[in-house]
């Protein structure tokens, strides 16, 4: 009797488990998709929904459907016809916790999507792509809820008239944290080509790896970097060569949660047009500090409601910029710093250095108009050849050496260098003061 009941308990804890652990793994997988649509959503620009999600034992059945947001768009739907955007998908969703699908995965589930076309792009995609599929999807949801979602494009070669496309194959990766905090987002493209009667044109390959956070509620801060390859357009007798570019990110908060701070450093190979460089060794780095988190929650949270509410894109347009008039001078208010810390790089072969910073001192009020510009400063510094500033237009050899007599110019060894200042209401230029009309001091302010 006591091996009868040893027995009858195994078989019971084996249904649990082979019962109750698809089940459960099925509700995660239902909340993961939730989870990851409310996640997407908030780009604003194109919208996935659920449509539909039929849950059974060991897998459910689930569709998503994806279309472009109008009201983000403004006057270009029209042009777009981008109420008639719609990309439907559908599949499966096997039921962890042991999902056998491209080998034995521990997950709550794994989605496989395929899109499910309408009569007119099944029609397109015979007669342009031979009948094969552009694209997939698929989902895992971990067992402790994070959320992994890769999108693959296949190759793809359009021919019409005497134009040709070939768009190479795309990868595009989404990972969301259990806690959904924090995000990383990776996307590889081989780039394009275009081919036509009067020219042609190659873009990529384009690399981006982003890492995301959500240290407050509302408001995601991205860190990462980005790459391309390059641009070519050549067309009959010209032709034009834009080398690697790369884009370096990082945004992060303070401690107390209060201030949020970034910067961007942008660099360019080159640019060639007709074989002859142009520019090259380009390097553009900005940034940003103390920018009060409250006041872009604010602005996170009105763009995102304004779009979520849709409407007339003018309407949307013009209430967003209503709050932002609100949003901007609460944040000037609290104190920022904004830099190019570097533009730098070669024009026609000759050397040129920018830099410039703008600050808001904490208790900078807008509301006072010029007066509010006692407790801003400004720094700036100029490094230029003189035979390149001489070919600006309206600028001459005489206008030069006024500037350098007058000492706003500095000329060292045929380098022009110029120091800017903005400091208490007054302009000074290589320490020279700069009168500025109508523009009272600080001292003559005082009452």
């Amino acid at each position: 009797m006591k091996k009868t009941w040893i027995f009858a308990g195994l078989v019971v804890a084996w249904a649990i488990v082979f019962l109750g652990g698809p089940i459960w793994a099925g509700s995660r997988v239902e909340q993961g998709v939730d989870s990851i649509i409310a996640e997407f959503n908030q780009n604003g620009v194109v919208r996935l929904e659920k449509d539909g999600f039929e849950k059974g034992i060991f897998s459910s059945k689930v569709g998503l459907r994806m279309s472009l947001n109008p009201q983000a768009l403004g006057a270009a739907a029209q042009s777009l016809e981008a109420k008639d955007w719609v990309l439907s998908f559908e599949g499966e969703a096997r039921h962890g916790p042991v999902v056998f699908a491209d080998g034995v995965t521990l997950a709550a589930g794994v989605v496989q999507l395929q899109p499910r076309w309408t009569d007119e792009q099944r029609a397109w995609i015979d007669e342009n792509l031979g009948g094969s599929v552009p694209v997939t999807m698929s989902m895992k949801v971990g067992l402790a809820g994070g959320i992994g979602l890769r999108t693959h494009v296949n190759a793809i070669h359009l021919t019409k008239d005497d134009e040709t496309v070939d768009f190479k194959p795309l990868n595009a990766v989404f990972d969301l944290s259990s806690d959904g905090r924090t995000a990383d987002t990776t996307l590889s493209w081989e780039g394009m080509e275009i081919a036509a009667k009067d020219g042609t044109m190659s873009v990529g390959p384009v690399i981006v790896d982003n890492k995301h956070k959500q240290p407050i509620p509302d408001l995601w801060l991205t860190s990462g970097k980005a790459s391309l390859a390059g641009i070519t357009f050549a067309t009959q007798g010209n032709s034009v060569n834009v080398g690697e570019m790369s884009v370096v990110s990082s945004t992060d908060i303070t401690q107390d949660m209060t201030k949020v701070s970034g910067k961007a450093d942008v660099r360019l190979a080159f640019i060639k047009v007709m074989g002859q460089t142009m520019a090259e060794d380009i390097r553009y780095v900005v940034s940003v500090e103390g920018l009060d988190a409250n006041s872009l929650v604010t602005l996170s949270k009105s763009i995102r409601e304004a779009y979520a509410q849709g409407g007339d894109p003018q309407a949307v347009q013009m209430a967003l910029a209503m709050q932002m008039m609100g949003t901007l001078p609460q944040m000037v208010r609290k104190g920022l710093t904004l830099r190019i810390d570097e533009l730098s790089g070669k024009i026609m072969g000759q050397p040129v250095h920018v830099s410039f910073s703008v600050s808001a001192l904490e208790g900078t009020d807008v509301s006072k108009g010029v007066m509010a510009l006692s407790t801003v400063e400004a720094a700036a510094d100029l490094s230029v050849p003189r035979m390149l500033l001489m070919m600006a237009p309206n600028l001459d050899a005489q206008m030069i050496d006024n500037l350098v007599q007058q000492g706003y110019l500095k000329d060292e060894e045929g380098v022009l260098t110029c120091h800017a200042e903005f400091k208490n209401m007054a302009l000074t230029v290589n320490g020279q003061p700069v009168p500025l009309p109508g523009l009272p001091s600080v001292e003559a302010s005082q009452p």
